[in-house]
């Protein structure tokens, strides 16, 4: 049988868990823009933009590693999400999400599509 996709209140309160990682890569990759530009504030749009550019970078990074290796953020764990393809396997390879990323444009990456290779998140029985 097809995964059901998890209810939103599930999904909302992995993002709000999320958060708890994305913040100290934020401020590591903000640091390092500051440090990179000799201590001083960025205040040339060009650095700016760069510098945000790269936290996006960080931040999807986490959600690509974190899918890879199981299918799991920290914050989908204590919720028993994963991410699973339509058939229901039970993980993907990273460089999958980049390939869905990069052909079919962010949006797919909103975990629950309909699209032929969509990805959902489920919720697992708990065992025992």
């Amino acid at each position: 049988a097809a995964p059901r996709p998890a209810a939103l209140g599930w999904r909302l309160l992995a993002m709000l868990y999320d958060a708890i990682p994305l913040l100290p890569i934020t401020l590591l990759v903000s640091t390092l823009a500051f440090v990179l530009n000799g201590l001083r504030t960025l205040t040339h749009p060009a650095a700016f933009v760069g510098m945000w550019f790269a936290i996006w970078l960080a931040c999807g990074a986490y959600f690509v590693l974190s899918w890879g290796r199981g299918g799991q953020t920290m914050g989908m764990r204590p919720w028993r999400l994963r991410v699973v393809d339509a058939n229901g396997r039970a993980t993907m390879a990273g460089a999958e999400v980049l390939v869905i990323a990069r052909t079919r444009g962010c949006e797919e990456l909103r975990i629950v599509g309909s699209a032929p290779r969509s990805i959902r998140v489920e919720r697992t029985k708990r065992s025992g």
